[in-house]
């Protein structure tokens, strides 16, 4: 964001409407319309479509309260219904719905978050994401739904089977993030800052607000967080000699905020 009254630099006003004009291109109408060419242009009914609605991420550029721009995404998903209703295919289809994290909004908390929405640390309502499936499917409602699982559910949903093997233990959350690391096991959960900042414990089954840290309390559980945590970081680590993104898949990734 730019200061009041502060003259942009050059390269200020550039890279702003190149974001402004990003973000009119991911609005959820022209992703609808983007939706209807696609159904039009399908080789058969069998097929995977994939949609992303940006709009209340990106709230404050349109002008709007972030609690309008959720009830546009709201009708954004009933337009897209009616969309694979009116081209046949609404019938037999499986509908996936979820978000990449959930909203912190007031909540208060030590160590104090970044000031923004998402995570630096992720508190527990960043966690807390919607999924819904259409037609219901049977699920164990109290265990952990990972991204990757997502992925192995969605496979698992087209008959491709589950792929490999989850990293982590069916308990297990671990989030690496720009200033922290998160990870949690049952009823603990650990915050990791990339700095000099001591670690937290929390025990969200008798503190579900995680305003006591139990650190001092729980050394043990503690020393299990980070030996676990160093584990998984440094096999996660040892796969980034993987395919670099192409110009053009980095391009839209550029479009939906994830790439600089």
């Amino acid at each position: 964001c730019l200061e009041v009254g502060k003259v942009p630099a050059r390269g200020d006003t550039t890279q702003r409407a190149r974001r402004l004009e990003q973000q009119a291109a991911r609005a959820g109408m022209r992703v609808n319309e983007a939706v209807a060419e696609v159904l039009d242009r399908r080789r058969s009914d069998r097929f995977f479509l994939y949609v992303h609605y940006m709009d209340v991420h990106d709230w404050f550029m349109h002008d709007e309260t972030y609690d309008r721009m959720v009830e546009a995404v709201d009708r954004h998903v009933g337009e897209l219904r009616r969309l694979l209703d009116e081209a046949g295919v609404l019938e037999g289809s499986t509908v996936v719905i979820t978000a990449d994290h959930g909203e912190r909004l007031s909540e208060q908390y030590v160590p104090k978050p970044l000031p923004t929405h998402m995570g630096n640390p992720s508190y527990q309502p960043v966690l807390a994401i919607p999924l819904i499936v259409w037609p219901r499917i049977e699920a164990d409602p109290g265990r952990f739904l990972r991204s990757d699982d997502i992925f192995r559910l969605v496979r698992g949903l087209a008959g491709l089977g589950p792929g490999e093997p989850p990293d982590l233990e069916s308990d297990e959350l671990l989030l690496s993030e720009q200033l922290f690391r998160t990870y949690r096991r049952g009823r603990w959960k650990s915050l990791w800052a990339r700095g000099l900042s001591p670690p937290s414990l929390f025990d969200l089954e008798s503190e579900a607000g995680e305003l006591k840290d139990v650190s001092a309390e729980h050394g043990d559980e503690l020393e299990a967080h980070r030996r676990r945590v160093e584990e998984l970081s440094e096999r996660l680590a040892g796969r980034s000699d993987r395919a670099q993104p192409s110009p053009e898949e980095l391009e839209r990734l550029r479009a939906l905020g994830y790439a600089e």
